[in-house]
């Protein structure tokens, strides 16, 4: 495992010095609002990567992921991931078998039925275009403290890693978080903050390097 965690550190360290990978890092906001204390818990420690993993050579087209960290310390577990894209500009998923990255037993899948929307999205008037739940929805498949889970799109039409961005920060964009598994038995429901962090945390680096490993890996056929 060690030697696993270096040659990840390592290749993120080349990676980031030679200016390949490009990552957006963002927080969370509470819509709900259910309990100050998960409230507290869900925004100081669930985190979101934007990560440009250039270009698949055999798709012949960009690919980017978004990568979903829960950094603990505090008991609590993301159990579904919504996306309201209002942009065009949209993304496709590239499926279950090379679309989903993850750390630790997290296990998800790409729900065909939008329903349940998510919950308070009304109140800010969220639209579910795609949604993926955790196999099982208590804390076993879940991202749990420590763990990790990257889902890969696919850039449609003039999409580029700067235009989802801007989507991001424009709002044409929005991903939200359901968290369940709070040690209050509670749930909380969290949106992406508009605009990414200045530097990402120690985690979140970790977390690039995985999905820099994985992108180097496909452009290694180039």
């Amino acid at each position: 495992m060690k030697m696993k965690t270096g040659i990840i550190i390592g290749a993120l360290t080349l990676l980031l010095v030679s200016g390949q990978v490009h990552a957006a890092p963002y927080t969370f906001y509470t819509i709900s609002n259910s309990n100050p204390v998960d409230v507290a818990i869900g925004e100081s420690q669930l985190f979101m990567e934007v990560i440009d993993l250039g270009f698949d050579i055999d798709l012949n087209l960009n690919q980017l992921q978004f990568y979903f960290t829960n950094t603990g310390p505090q008991q609590s577990t993301i159990t579904r991931i919504f996306f309201d894209d209002t942009d065009p500009r949209s993304l496709q998923f590239v499926g279950q078998e090379t679309g989903f990255t993850t750390v630790g037993t997290v296990k998800f899948t790409q729900a065909t039925n939008l329903q349940p929307a998510f919950p308070n999205g009304n109140s800010i008037g969220f639209v579910v275009d795609d949604r993926y739940d955790a196999n099982n929805p208590g804390p076993q498949d879940g991202i749990n403290i420590g763990e990790a889970l990257g889902i890969t799109f696919n850039l449609l039409g003039d999409a580029t890693y700067n235009s989802i961005i801007s989507s991001l920060s424009d709002g044409t964009l929005r991903v939200g978080l359901h968290v369940t598994n709070f040690a209050s038995k509670g749930s909380e429901s969290f949106v992406n903050s508009p605009n990414p962090i200045p530097e990402p945390t120690t985690l979140l680096l970790f977390g690039s390097g995985l999905l820099g490993l994985a992108g180097l890996g496909r452009r290694k056929r180039s």
